[in-house]
């Protein structure tokens, strides 16, 4: 862009929401810079996200600003355990940290601009939105790397889209081997034996069997369990923080589903800090099934074996091809360049005999494919020819039309 502007990025950011206008009211969370003219377009056109500030950026924003404080090393550790606390009490805890610290300048730029900042960067109020567990732009800024590089003052703008439409295609294709190995590959946990651990990692992918695993493994305890409050039992969802940020099991369910039985009496007080000894509100699916593939979000699957119909049209496209093998040379001393050097003359003394048999415009047809196999030879390329004896020449059909050279 040339500059960024509010009327520059409210253009694509329009055209966006009008290609997916059918799905851009799910869009949940938004994760950006430091940019607040990006922020504010955001959220005029998409109202209904969240808005979350990158960690990264935060990070880097909270030590370009504590620079030349007295306890400064001190001062970026208590910020830092702001960006991932898991409850509000332990953010008020490092807040009081943070006043007895900080000097008074610095106190009066964090109220004036973080703590009453209505845009998400504080831990706790992260965990409540779905995020899928993205909480930086690094990927966002990668590909923008790969772009940039492409992007060149000297570069014609036709080549710069074909360069983008090159690096666009070759992304799909590496995105396309991934999912081709997930389902190629026998997925297992190795020293495991137990069912619904097979279950989960044929059902998910890599990094979603991974947290539903570890969440599985947590669910064997839980602290101070007391009898008396209800629990329903109707639906599979979970109001914990891991639930509402990946949509996975988690392992409350998991805990509940161990218990058994149709009615669960129970209230979970966890020492856990991400709910404080508070009373957690569940709501589970019931019956005895610990692991169920229909809970975990499409988005999580694993990638699929193409259907029959599928396999029948990648056939199709496929032409047979018959290639001609010749054995391989086994043992012997290898040929010395000079050698080879020497040998090969002996090849061109024979194409030169039948050569000056021939007529003028053969002459120059065999020319013509031998300069062409040099070619691409110079190129680092192979060639393979197809003889024409067998083809039916029309008369007065030029010869050369049918020496084509196929390169490999």
């Amino acid at each position: 862009m040339i500059r960024e502007t509010r009327d520059v990025l409210k253009d694509p950011i329009t055209s966006f929401s009008e290609c997916f206008a059918k799905s851009i009211r799910l869009l949940k969370t938004v994760v950006v810079d430091k940019d607040f003219i990006q922020i504010s377009v955001l959220e005029e056109l998409l109202p209904h996200a969240k808005v979350h500030l990158c960690r990264f950026h935060v990070d880097k924003i909270f030590k370009k600003n504590t620079v030349g404080e007295e306890n400064m090393d001190e001062i970026r550790k208590i910020l830092r355990k702001m960006l991932y606390v898991t409850h509000e009490s332990k953010y008020i805890e490092c807040y009081n940290q943070l006043k007895e610290k900080a000097s008074e300048d610095f106190l009066k730029y964090f109220v004036d601009n973080r703590e009453n900042c209505k845009y998400v960067w504080i831990g706790y109020e992260r965990h409540v939105d779905l995020t899928l567990g993205a909480t930086t732009t690094n990927a966002v800024e990668s590909h923008h790397a790969k772009l940039k590089s492409l992007l060149k003052k000297r570069r014609s703008l036709a080549e710069c889209v074909r360069l983008m439409l090159l690096l666009h295609r070759n992304s799909n294709n590496l995105a396309e081997f991934r999912d081709f190995m997930s389902f190629a590959k026998v997925s297992y946990v190795a020293n495991d034996n137990d069912p619904v651990v097979q279950d989960i990692v044929n059902t998910c992918s890599k990094h979603a069997s991974k947290l539903v695993r570890m969440q599985l493994g947590r669910s064997s305890t839980l602290p101070f369990i007391h009898e008396g409050t209800h629990v329903d039992l109707d639906v599979k969802t979970c109001s914990c923080s891991f639930f509402k940020k990946y949509k996975l099991p988690c392992r409350h369910l998991f805990y509940l589903r161990r218990q058994g039985g149709e009615s669960v009496w129970i209230v979970f007080v966890c020492l856990l800090i991400e709910v404080d000894l508070q009373e957690i509100n569940l709501l589970v699916f019931p019956g005895h099934v610990m692991f169920h593939p229909d809970e975990v979000p499409e988005r999580w699957h694993r990638a699929k074996d193409p259907s029959t119909e599928d396999k029948e049209n990648l056939c199709e496209e496929i032409e047979p091809v018959i290639v001609k093998t010749r054995p391989v040379k086994v043992g012997g001393k290898a040929m010395s360049q000079t050698e080879k050097y020497t040998n090969f003359p002996k090849m061109c003394q024979r194409a030169s005999d039948l050569a000056a048999a021939c007529g003028g415009m053969q002459y120059e047809d065999r020319c013509r494919a031998l300069e062409t196999m040099i070619s691409c030879w110079e190129k680092k390329s192979e060639v393979v020819v197809f003889p024409v004896k067998d083809i039916e020449i029309v008369e007065g059909t030029s010869a050369h039309l049918f020496t084509h050279i196929a390169k490999i």
